[in-house]
């Protein structure tokens, strides 16, 4: 069942990645909340499924999900820092990954120690939804739009903010979606090549998961 669920997920991967584009749709905090929150909320209904057809369910949209949140930070951070500081932040946020996969199993291995009337896995889905869905609504009413409307700096701070984000080109106020830019970008080979390239290696490191199960 595992495997079937992982060999979906990397289906919907595919499918859903353009869903990318809806950070800029719609305010950054609130669409990040909304995208946190039903992430939590999916997560956990997964310990409440009895049948596979009800997994198979919250899989399918956990994993459009999940793709319109993940490939959607680097374009939020790019809105902050210059390009030759942001490298350094989505690293940090990619090496997040690495860290839950390292913590992910010894919190699995210490809750199939737990004796109770909830199966391990399904308490293990409930401890990594119910803190996210919480988290979501910390997102909503902190998540700065942009440099200049971070409410935890002062004005001078907020200027500062500001005039870094003027080093780069483009973009540093949410103004919506601006489609001459999305189409933009399938014109730039650099962007095309970059892209084709960090996907198939994704790909194929998960089809080898996915084969290896």
């Amino acid at each position: 069942m595992y495997r079937t669920s992982t060999q979906h997920l990397l289906t919907l991967d595919i499918l859903f990645e353009w869903l990318t584009i809806l950070w800029k749709v719609f305010k950054p905090h609130k669409y990040a909340a909304t995208v946190v929150f039903l992430w939590g909320l999916l997560t956990t209904m997964q310990a409440v499924t009895q049948t596979w057809a009800g997994m198979m369910a919250c899989r399918f949209f956990l994993g459009a999900i999940e793709c319109g949140f993940g490939p959607g930070l680097p374009l939020y951070l790019s809105f902050f820092y210059p390009r030759h500081e942001v490298g350094l932040r989505i690293g940090l946020f990619l090496a997040g990954s690495a860290a839950a996969n390292a913590y992910g199993g010894i919190l699995a291995y210490g809750l199939s120690h737990i004796t109770s009337g909830i199966a391990p896995w399904r308490l293990l889905f409930i401890l990594e939804g119910v803190p996210t869905c919480l988290l979501a609504i910390v997102v909503r009413f902190c998540l700065p739009e942009s440099p200049g409307k971070c409410r935890f700096l002062n004005e001078e701070e907020r200027k500062v903010a500001v005039t870094r984000a003027q080093r780069q080109p483009h973009d540093f106020e949410f103004h919506g979606l601006n489609v001459r830019q999305l189409f933009s970008a399938f014109k730039d080979y650099k962007s095309i090549i970059s892209n084709s390239i960090s996907n198939a290696d994704c790909r194929l490191h998960d089809l080898i998961n996915v084969l290896w199960m």
